[in-house]
């Protein structure tokens, strides 16, 4: 009896012990312990089930410390929630949780550059609770690939890369139009259907004439536009008080009179704002066109630009934001257009553009508008 007793030792000893049938097993050779598998390829091998490994769970107060705590321990954390690890002497989230997430309600994906075996670098890219996505890194398009375009990106989420600015403030022309002005604080111009249009916060000249104007608004006077709706608008007495909201022109009583969509009588060699737009910080590739209308007049020079000073002459080339047409001599009642190409404004905080124009002539008169635009470039 001792000697079988002795023998069933040995075999014990040296061979595979199996404990409940085969769902978990230990290998007495090298330790490697299989659960639902009788052939454990590492030292814990649960590859064959198919449910889930339950984690300790703990809050952040309750983490391992001391002699306790050692890289590579794994836990689920009921405070951020995530599962974590403790990595290189520190406790990394693994997962994307729902709440506060490295002192920030965020959700971090990692880049991280390998140099050889060292692994080094911060997290990249997050996302916030809104599905933003913020990257701290460069975007690198494949030789085959790209970012992929819209059919809407005239209207680009502001603040967006593709956003567009402009105002079109295209003239109405003699006879004008036939328009009423409320009595109010600001008064309010009915015009159904105003030719100008815009996208963003815009402006454009206009001037009204007629013997029935109310109290407050002159005849013959520029006065810039302050949208409401396709068929209202309000009016400023500049354009830079027009994008603002402010100094707006108010009447003690209701009227009616002819409003024309430009800027009245231009004086001769002296520069004129033909319409604008305010852009937000950032780079901005802004481009425009400026005309000029001219009632018997003899002219010899126009010059149209994009500026963000207001009614001021600039340097030529003007960053290729200048056009000019000189030594001509134009005695009929003509319109001329001159288009200013794109230049690239790089604004550091919300800055007005305009659209201006300069004229040298003799008699007559000259009235001015223009179109002044600027999309996002980043």
């Amino acid at each position: 009896m001792r000697k079988l007793l002795a023998a069933l030792l040995a075999v014990l000893l040296t061979s595979p012990v199996y404990a409940q049938t085969s769902n978990f097993y230990v290998n007495s050779s090298n330790g490697d312990v299989g659960i639902g598998t009788t052939s454990p390829i590492v030292s814990l091998d649960m590859s064959h089930q198919t449910d889930a490994l339950a984690l300790p769970i703990g809050t952040s107060g309750t983490r391992p410390t001391g002699a306790n705590l050692t890289n590579g321990e794994i836990r689920y954390n009921s405070t951020t929630p995530a599962v974590e690890a403790y990595v290189n002497g520190a406790w990394t989230s693994l997962g994307i949780g729902a709440g506060t997430v490295n002192s920030g309600t965020q959700y971090q994906l990692g880049y991280y550059a390998t140099t050889g075996t060292a692994i080094s670098g911060t997290s990249s890219i997050t996302t916030d609770a809104s599905g933003d996505l913020t990257v701290s890194g460069t975007i690198t398009p494949s030789q085959t690939g790209g970012i992929v375009g819209t059919n809407t990106n005239n209207k680009a989420q502001a603040g967006s890369v593709g956003e567009y600015i402009f105002a079109n403030c295209v003239a109405n022309g003699t006879p004008g139009a036939s328009v009423t002005l409320s009595n109010g604080t600001p008064t309010v111009i009915t015009y159904t259907g105003y030719p100008p249009s815009g996208a963003g916060t815009w402006t454009c000249p206009v001037y009204f004439t007629g013997a029935s104007l109310p109290s407050g608004v002159s005849s013959n006077t520029t006065y810039w536009m302050v949208p409401l709706s396709a068929n209202t608008f309000e009016i400023s007495d500049t354009a830079a008080h027009a994008l603002a909201g402010t100094n707006m022109i108010n009447t003690s009583a209701s009227g009616s009179g002819t409003c024309f969509t430009s800027t009245y009588n231009l004086t001769t060699v002296t520069t004129a704002n033909l319409g604008a737009i305010t852009l937000t910080a950032g780079d901005w590739d802004v481009s425009g066109s400026a005309s000029f209308g001219q009632i018997s007049a003899t002219t010899f020079q126009f010059t149209s630009f994009t500026n963000s000073v207001s009614a001021t002459f600039p340097n030529s080339p003007n960053f290729g934001g200048y056009a000019q047409l000189q030594g001509v001599n134009y005695t009929t009642s003509v319109l001329n257009v001159l288009p200013v190409a794109t230049k690239r404004e790089l604004l550091s905080a919300t800055t007005n553009e305009y659209i201006e124009g300069y004229s040298q002539f003799s008699s007559g008169s000259m009235v001015g508008f223009g179109f002044v635009g600027a999309r996002r470039a980043r």
